[in-house]
C-alpha cells in the first residue's frame, strides 16, 4: 500500500491486482508429486514383469517343473492384463481415474502372497495372472491420469515417469532375486502396491474426469491444486470446459469411436504404437534374461548381466525422462527401432558364430551383453515409454476409456503371446534365427512410425485432435520437423505434380507454401 498526501491509504487499482496474478506461473512441484505417487503403479508392474527372470530359475531348484509350465509362468502375467483392459474402460469412466486405481492394491496384494506361501506351479500360474490384472491395469489407468493433470510443456516428461518406475521395480527385483529367497522376493514385491495405497490416497481425482461428471466446483479445486494457489486457471478452465463440452455431444461406444475420423485415427496409431513396442522383443529379454545369459554362456554370471541391464534400463530412462520434450516423439520412436534391431542382428550373429566355432564364440563372451545393454538404452529412450505418453495424447477424452483398453490390449495380448513362444522359437528355430526375427519387426516398426504417426511433442491435446481430424496428408509434410528441404523442394515441382488440381493435394500445397513463407502452423 501506498499513502498519499492525506495520510490515507490509497488502494490498488483491481486490474492491477489481476495483472499481477496473471503474471503468476503454474507450480510444477503439485503435478510432479501426483505424478510420482500414480507412477508407484508402474513400480509395482516393474516387480511384476521382473519377477520371472529370477525366479524361474530358483523354482527349478525346488519344484520339478515341464517347460510349458515355464513358459506360462513367464507369460500369463501378460494374459491377466490383457483380461483386464476392457473393464478398465468402464471402470475409469464410471468410477473414475483415482477410485480405480485404489480398487486394485487388495487383490494385488493378495496375489503376491500367494506366491510367497504357495510353491506348486497351479499357485504360480494363478499368482502370476492375478498380479499380472492388477499391475497391468496401470499401464492404461496412469497414463490417462497424468495427461489429464499435467500442463504441455512437461506432460511428456511426466509421462515417461510410469517407464522410469517400472524398470526401478524390475531393477529391485533382479537386485533381490541375487539372494536366491522367493518367499523374500515375493513378500517385498508385495509391499510396492501398500506403497501406492498410502501416496496416492492423498492426491487428487484429475479436473477433467469430474467436470465431466458434473461436479465443477471439485474440478476447479483439483485444477487449482494442480497449478497452485496464486495460478489464474481461469483460461486453462475454458479450454477444459470447451474441450468437456464437446466431449458430451459425442458417443463414446466402439462404433463411434470407429465413425469419428481423429478417435480411429489416433486409436490406429495407438495400437500400431503397441505392435511396434511389442514385436521388439523388450518383453522376452525383461522376463528371460537370466535364462538368455545363461545359453549366452558370458563369463559373467548370469544374474549379474540382469541387474547390469537393469542399472543401464534405469539410468537411461531418467536421461530419458529429461530429453523426451526436448526432442520429438517420431524422431526418438525410430532412432530408438533402427538401433534396436541392429543390436538384435548382433545378438543373432553371436548365437550364430557360437554356435558354428566355440572358440571364436568365446572371445566375443562380451557382445550379447554389450549389444542387448545398448538394446535396452535404445528402448529407454523411445519404444519403452513413448507408447505409453502418446497413449494419453492422442485419444479424445470422450474415448480414453474405450480406445485406451482396446490399445492397451492389444500390447498385453502380443505381450503374452511373444513371451509365451520365445521358449520354442529358441528350441525350434535356434536362438540366432529368433533374435534375428525380432531384428527384421524392429525395422519394420520404424518404416511404419516414419510414415504413420504424427508429432505430439509441444502440442495441446485439443490441437492434436485437430490434427488428427485434418485430411490425410503426404509423407512429405508429416516429415516437415525433421525434412524441411526435402518438402520445400516438392512444393516447388507443383506445376509438375498430376495430383496438384485435386483438393487434397492443394491443402497440402498450400501448407507446403506456408512453409516456403515462413509462416507454418
Amino acid at each position: 500500500m501506498e499513502v498519499d498526501q492525506t495520510g490515507g491509504e490509497e488502494e490498488r487499482h483491481p486490474d492491477i491486482i489481476e495483472s499481477s496474478q496473471t503474471d503468476i506461473e503454474a507450480k510444477k512441484l503439485p503435478q510432479y508429486l501426483a505424478a510420482m505417487a500414480v507412477n508407484l503403479g508402474g513400480l509395482a508392474l516393474g516387480m511384476v514383469m521382473g519377477w520371472s527372470a529370477p525366479a524361474i530359475e530358483l523354482i527349478k531348484k525346488h519344484v520339478d517343473i515341464a517347460e510349458n509350465e515355464i513358459s506360462w509362468i513367464g507369460s500369463v502375467t501378460m494374459l491377466g492384463g490383457a483380461s483386464v483392459m476392457f473393464p478398465m474402460a468402464f471402470l475409469l469412466d464410471r468410477l473414475g481415474r483415482k477410485a480405480t486405481m485404489l480398487a486394485l492394491v487388495l487383490p494385488f496384494v493378495a496375489g503376491w502372497l500367494t506366491l510367497a506361501f504357495f510353491q506348486v506351479v497351479p499357485a504360480y500360474i494363478a499368482g502370476r495372472f492375478v498380479t499380472g490384472v492388477c499391475g497391468c491395469a496401470f499401464s492404461v489407468t496412469a497414463p490417462v491420469y497424468v495427461a489429464e493433470i499435467a500442463q504441455t510443456e512437461i506432460r511428456g516428461r511426466l509421462g515417461t515417469f510410469f517407464q522410469l518406475m517400472m524398470v526401478i521395480g524390475i531393477l529391485l527385483v533382479y537386485t533381490i532375486g541375487y539372494t536366491g529367497d522367493l518367499m523374500v522376493l515375493s513378500l517385498l514385491c508385495a509391499c510396492a502396491p501398500a506403497a501406492f495405497a498410502v501416496v496416492f490416497f492423498f492426491m487428487p481425482e484429475t479436473p477433467e474426469f469430474l467436470l465431466t461428471k458434473g461436479r465443477p466446483e471439485q474440478a476447479r479445486a483439483s485444477l487449482q491444486w494442480l497449478r497452485g494457489r496464486q495460478y489464474d486457471i481461469e483460461p486453462e478452465w475454458s479450454d477444459l470446459e470447451e474441450l468437456v463440452e464437446n466431449s458430451e455431444r459425442k458417443d463414446t461406444s466402439i462404433k463411434e469411436v470407429w465413425r469419428s475420423r481423429p478417435a480411429r485415427k489416433g486409436l490406429l496409431t495407438s495400437v500400431g504404437l503397441m505392435f511396434c513396442q511389442q514385436l521388439s522383443g523388450m518383453n522376452i529379454v525383461i522376463v528371460y534374461a537370466v535364462t538368455i545369459f545363461s545359453l549366452a554362456d558370458t563369463d559373467i554370471n548370469a544374474n549379474i548381466c540382469a541387474i547390469v541391464l537393469g542399472l543401464i534400463q534405469v539410468a537411461s530412462t531418467m536421461a530419458a525422462a529429461a530429453t523426451v520434450d526436448l526432442l520429438g516423439r517420431r524422431f526418438l520412436l525410430i532412432v530408438s527401432h533402427v538401433t534396436m534391431g541392429v543390436c538384435l542382428l548382433l545378438v543373432g550373429a553371436y548365437f550364430t558364430v557360437k554356435e558354428n566355432n566355440k572358440d571364436s564364440g568365446e572371445s566375443i563372451w562380451w557382445l550379447p551383453l554389450a549389444a542387448i545393454g545398448i538394446y535396452i538404452l535404445a528402448f529407454s529412450f523411445g519404444s519403452g515409454p513413448l507408447p505409453w505418453v502418446m497413449l494419453g495424447e492422442l485419444l479424445a477424452p470422450e474415448v480414453k476409456g474405450v480406445a485406451g483398453s482396446i490399445s492397451a490390449c492389444t500390447n498385453w495380448t502380443l505381450a503374452f503371446l511373444v513371451t509365451l513362444t520365445f521358449p520354442y522359437m529358441m528350441r525350434d528355430l535356434g536362438p540366432n534365427v529368433t533374435f534375428w526375427i525380432y531384428s527384421a519387426l524392429c525395422f519394420v516398426s520404424a518404416g511404419f512410425i516414419t510414415f504413420f504417426v504424427i508429432e505430439t511433442k509441444g502440442k495441446s491435446l485439443e490441437q492434436i485432435q485437430e490434427e488428427l481430424a485434418n485430411d490425410s496428408v503426404p509423407f512429405t509434410v508429416l516429415a516437415a520437423d525433421y525434412s524441411d528441404y526435402l518438402i520445400v523442394h516438392l512444393c516447388q515441382q507443383k506445376p509438375a505434380s498430376r495430383h496438384s488440381d485435386t483438393p487434397q493435394y492443394e491443402g497440402t500445397y498450400h501448407v507446403c507454401m506456408g512453409i516456403l513463407e515462413g509462416t507454418r502452423p
